[in-house]
């Protein structure tokens, strides 16, 4: 049994707020993108809407990847999805067809505030690899970063049952007491593991 929590915007935007230009691999563009959440706090959802166009037909299956990276360059917030939510594959695009396509990132709760910034990408759904994308005649590697967004602290700090904490414990070192963490694999946060293989990379949240 797994329980899903999501956002459902107020009014989903007819059009990009942001208009962009980005190309990945000559078949994809991003013609631009709306925030709906351009303040949030911790525990609160980034709500994001995309709008891709087809520029040629596509045969394979892709996937976007949508990343919230703090400033030490760590991820905080992901969502990897097939477009809308996996109801419009890309190999069922048509030429000129342009497809609104929303994202929710949750923020954990507890997450420290400062600026953050909003990546996106596409990789392949059958090996993993990412596609390269450009602006005009410039090579942008493999990812574009969007928006910068500054996270707030929320107006009351979050309850204890709202961090996901995996195993409690009680240390303390002066004026600062350690409660519990979570080990999980990264990227893999909703399937916990009780061992880890060599070279898997784990997130430890204190």
């Amino acid at each position: 049994v797994r329980l899903v929590v999501y956002a459902i915007p107020q009014a989903t935007p007819a059009e990009a707020e942001h208009p962009t230009d980005y190309v990945w691999e000559e078949h994809i563009r991003l013609r631009g993108y709306s925030l709906l959440t351009p303040n949030p706090a911790s525990g609160d959802i980034v709500q994001l809407t995309l709008f891709w166009e087809a520029l040629a037909p596509i045969e394979r299956r892709y996937k976007v990847f949508t990343h919230l990276v703090d400033g030490r360059g760590n991820i905080v917030g992901q969502r990897d999805s097939e477009p809308a939510g996996g109801s419009r594959p890309t190999d069922t695009w048509q030429p000129g067809e342009i497809i609104a396509d929303n994202y929710g990132l949750l923020i954990p709760a507890g997450t420290p505030p400062g600026e953050h910034t909003l990546r996106i990408g596409w990789y392949g759904a059958d090996d993993g690899q990412r596609l390269t994308v450009s602006a005009g005649e410039q090579a942008l590697g493999d990812s574009v970063d969007l928006a910068q967004i500054a996270l707030r602290s929320p107006e009351a700090p979050p309850p204890v049952a709202a961090l996901d904490m995996e195993r409690e414990q009680q240390a303390r070192w002066g004026s600062v007491q350690l409660i519990g963490h979570s080990l999980r694999r990264l990227g893999l946060e909703h399937e916990p593991a009780l061992s880890f293989r060599p070279g898997e990379g784990t997130r430890l949240v204190l």
